[in-house]
């Protein structure tokens, strides 16, 4: 299932014509998310190779906090790479047969897909949760407001 009127949804749904196991819809509420993430086998993140080093997508915890393995592309210097490593597999950006490969891995080893989603989940819980991003967060201010304090009273730090 794809969802989403992303710009490539055209080409993909003219390479998918005739096969029955992709089905494409637009872009859902919110309130659906979490039943849609938990319908996957697999969650596939491909990027745009020049794309990977700019943010994470934002995708990325929810499709973690789902329990499923991720296969996305990624280089592995990028943090995207190191956020799927142990929760999926990564492979070359522009790579499509690495990328088949790494689904049919997945799919041919439900044990190792089944490790890969509980470790995605345990990851998302314990870098992605809202009480572990408001406490980074908080951290960041105060470490902020640490370093400024000197310079707004004159000081030197």
């Amino acid at each position: 299932m794809i969802c989403g009127n992303g710009p490539d949804r055209a080409a993909l749904e003219a390479s998918a014509s005739g096969l029955r196991n992709i089905r494409f819809h637009d872009l859902q509420p919110i309130e659906k998310l979490g039943d849609l993430l938990a319908l996957a086998t697999i969650h596939l993140l491909p990027q745009i190779a020049c794309a990977q080093d700019l943010v994470l997508p934002s995708k990325l915890p929810n499709m973690l906090a789902s329990g499923r393995p991720v296969v996305a592309t990624a280089s592995p210097h990028s943090a995207l790479f190191q956020e799927v490593s142990g929760c999926g597999i990564a492979t070359p950006p522009q790579d499509a047969v690495a990328f088949a490969q790494a689904i049919a891995d997945l799919c041919d080893n439900p044990v190792l897909a089944r490790q890969l989603g509980s470790a995605a989940r345990a990851r998302a819980e314990a870098r992605w949760s809202r009480q572990v991003l408001l406490a980074n967060f908080v951290g960041d201010i105060e470490q902020a407001e640490k370093a400024a304090a000197p310079a707004i009273l004159g000081q030197r730090p």
